[in-house]
């Protein structure tokens, strides 16, 4: 019986993939005044400076978990930073620095990802 509770949930863990949440933190600077929120959909990330743009805060997001891959571990921080920015009514980002981390420990053979982002928050009229 026991064994069957065994193979039950490690079919599970395989079937579904690894259990757990990825862990997402932020902070916010503001450099310019703060505008209306708007919906996460409509910001736009951009890795070069478009012709015209108001800045409105520096973003720092990180991402990090022990099971889940560096892309996915980039999209959840990327995720983050576009929802910090629509809050602040930025339409757009402008991506600055981008960090990636792993760690293992040797003696269990588990390990630790995590992904940091930063950029400026931006309105382009």
């Amino acid at each position: 019986m026991r064994e069957s509770f065994c193979i039950a949930g490690l079919l599970l863990v395989l079937i579904v993939g690894p259990i757990g949440c990825t862990i997402t933190d932020g902070a916010t600077v503001l450099l310019g005044p703060q505008r209306a929120a708007i919906d996460v959909g409509e910001v736009r990330l951009y890795r070069a400076a478009p012709p015209k743009y108001e800045e409105i805060a520096l973003l720092t997001a990180k991402a990090g978990h022990d099971f889940k891959n560096d892309q996915s571990l980039m999209d959840s921080a990327i995720q983050r930073l576009k929802e910090d920015a629509a809050k602040l009514g930025a339409n757009g980002v402008l991506l600055q620095d981008v960090r990636s981390r792993s760690r293992g420990i040797a003696a269990t053979g588990a390990g630790e990802s995590y992904n940091e982002v930063t950029g400026i928050a931006i309105f382009v009229p």
